[in-house]
């Protein structure tokens, strides 16, 4: 869904994702931002279990992830690679991940203004179609066509 939008995100991902399961790790989401004269590849992963990622973690991810991506050509020029954990206000890039955060406050933008143009509420529902959110006892219906980003929002304590 969002985990790699478009075509070299996609690439990138087949390409390191069996490395990163070896080490434990899977994919949330793979960005690759073009600027003038190089480039970003920001990788950012996480455990299923659920043990924080450690920048010890994804310095050894980055060290593997680099060798797959240089040995490709992958970025066919100069360029930065980020590979980082999810932090707070995690990306929610699947509908695995939907389900796995029904309960949780989210925020949603959309890509279309058909309805609304970004949201916030707890996530109630998820279908075969979209998502289902509660904000302040009023229920809004999304489409995961129509669903541009989506991420936990961080509680504080």
């Amino acid at each position: 869904m969002l985990i790699a939008k478009t075509d070299i995100e996609i690439k990138i991902f087949n390409l390191v994702r069996k490395v990163l399961l070896a080490m434990n790790f899977s994919i949330v989401r793979v960005l690759f931002k073009k600027h003038t004269g190089d480039s970003t590849v920001q990788i950012m992963i996480e455990r299923d279990c659920g043990t924080p990622i450690s920048i010890q973690d994804c310095s050894n991810a980055s060290k593997v992830i680099r060798k797959v991506l240089d040995v490709e050509n992958i970025a066919k020029r100069n360029y930065t690679l980020e590979v980082t954990s999810c932090g707070i206000n995690r990306p929610i890039t699947s509908v695995t991940d939907f389900k796995k955060f029904l309960g949780r406050k989210v925020h949603i933008k959309q890509s279309s203004l058909d309805q609304l143009s970004s949201i916030k509420g707890t996530l109630i529902d998820v279908g075969d179609e979209g998502i289902t959110i509660d904000y302040k006892s009023n229920i809004y219906s999304v489409n995961f066509n129509s669903i541009a980003d989506a991420k936990l929002i961080g509680e504080t304590i």
